[in-house]
């Protein structure tokens, strides 16, 4: 059997996190925004407005070419927001901890580790986690204001819409509502939007849409009356409006209250397929990476993430101290499109 020691500094739980499909399933933030890093603090950010498709002008012979407008070009820079958290394990949890060890019980050990006193494993999810609710903020505003540091995208007022009638009311038709959406995206930046992400209460607004219902129930006798089902939905999305759809629901506990990443009644649309990347997020090199530092271990987690591990005897104390410097930023930034259709015009 390990030590407390052994098993609280990882030793004993090794490629743990590597292993264990909890910690290594791919997030969708993850494959839209393709990880790089950098050593400037500051990450560049280039916006371009193409402009939509045009005819070319009808010239005579022997004349000379006629100058077209050229799409605009925005550079700048964008700042990186940096997030640090620890966890110390201190003599009481080693005194807990071989108390398990002491019991020859090794499952329970495990257990214990593994829910408990995993701590680099705790702290990198954390690390994940913040990454993809920033992700999912850029998209959704067009910017980050953490602060006095602002990270601003560049959408154009014409990226946010809203419905005719709210999605609520059996008047409203998503279809020409969508439909909207699409041709302002085709004709303002000459894109086809392929995908749309929401949350299952906007999907649930979805299923009991009178209008949709309509629709999809016109001359046919369904065996469950009236009411429509996720995959039927999404079916009619893919068939009528060429939409790939992405039920996503991660959110976070604020003060007590549960929030989701994408409100009710928002719908972001985006080109591409699948998962196609849309951005990338910029990592910066930390300070424990950077400065070594006499007794301390790290590690470099998720291509920007480091993760310190150092003891103190006395008193006896692990720290470990997860540490990232990033910011999104959004390839296809006006091709991005919100729509809130709880939000009439």
């Amino acid at each position: 059997m390990a030590t407390a020691f052994d098993l609280l500094t990882s030793n004993y739980l090794q490629g743990y996190w590597n292993t264990n499909p909890q910690y290594t399933a791919p997030y969708l933030m993850e494959a839209l925004f393709t990880p790089t890093k950098q050593q400037a603090d500051n990450v560049k950010l280039i916006n371009g407005q193409d402009l939509y498709p045009a005819p070319l002008d009808l010239t005579k012979e022997d004349s000379a070419a006629l100058p077209v407008e050229r799409g605009s070009l925005q550079t700048g820079t964008l700042p990186t927001y940096k997030f640090k958290n620890k966890l110390n394990l201190n003599e009481y949890d080693f005194k807990d901890l071989n108390n398990a060890i002491a019991s020859n019980d090794e499952n329970l050990v495990l257990t214990i580790t593994k829910k408990l006193y995993d701590d680099q494993a705790n702290l990198l999810l954390r690390a994940r986690f913040t990454r993809e609710y920033y992700a999912v903020q850029a998209l959704l505003n067009g910017k980050l204001l953490l602060g006095n540091q602002l990270a601003d995208f560049g959408y154009e007022s014409f990226q946010n819409m809203k419905v005719a009638k709210a999605w609520t009311d059996d008047s409203s038709n998503p279809y020409d509502d969508i439909s909207s959406v699409k041709d302002t995206a085709s004709q303002k930046v000459g894109t086809a939007l392929t995908r749309a992400l929401m949350n299952s209460k906007t999907m649930y607004i979805l299923m009991h849409n009178a209008a949709l219902k309509n629709t999809i129930f016109s001359g046919t006798v369904s065996p469950q009356g009236s009411i429509l089902t996720q995959p039927v939905v999404e079916q009619w999305f893919s068939a009528f409006l060429g939409l790939q759809v992405v039920v996503y629901d991660k959110g976070w506990n604020n003060n007590g209250t549960f929030e989701k990443f994408i409100p009710d009644g928002k719908i972001i649309f985006l080109p591409g397929t699948a998962n196609d990347p849309v951005g990338q997020m910029n990592f910066v090199e930390t300070p424990e990476e950077s400065v070594p530092v006499s007794g301390t271990t790290v590690s470099v987690f998720d291509t920007g993430v480091s993760l310190s591990t150092s003891a103190s005897s006395d008193p006896v104390t692990v720290k470990t101290i997860v540490d990232e410097k990033f910011v999104p930023t959004i390839t296809v930034a006006k091709q991005v499109f919100i729509l809130d259709v709880l939000a009439s015009k």
